[in-house]
């Protein structure tokens, strides 16, 4: 009798884990389709429609251009901080080759 409890909770505990597996692989599936669905319409609102207006054309290619001179301001002023952070050490031979006739 106790052989037969044990077989039949092994078995329950196997169905158990079998559909927790199933419905961790259907909720990937699920979150995989709705991420794959966000991307396609954030990329469809990127594309222009059949009929596009020059202006609203226009007007996207220029929001999309908007952060390219914040970038380059940024980088200047990272530069400019690490050469101010990292200075060059004096050359020890600078003044050997110098002309001092």
């Amino acid at each position: 009798m106790r052989a037969r409890a044990a077989k039949l909770a092994a078995r329950e505990a196997a169905d158990a884990a079998r559909v927790a597996r199933e419905r961790s692989a259907a909720a990937a599936e699920a979150t995989a389709a709705a991420a794959e669905k966000a991307e396609e319409a954030s990329a469809a609102a990127l594309l222009p429609s059949v009929f596009s207006i020059p202006k609203e054309i226009r007007a996207l290619e220029k929001r999309q251009r908007a952060g390219k001179y914040a970038k380059k301001v940024k980088a200047k002023k990272r530069r400019k901080m690490h050469e101010l952070s990292n200075p060059l050490e004096p050359d020890e031979f600078a003044d050997m080759w110098k002309n001092d006739d």
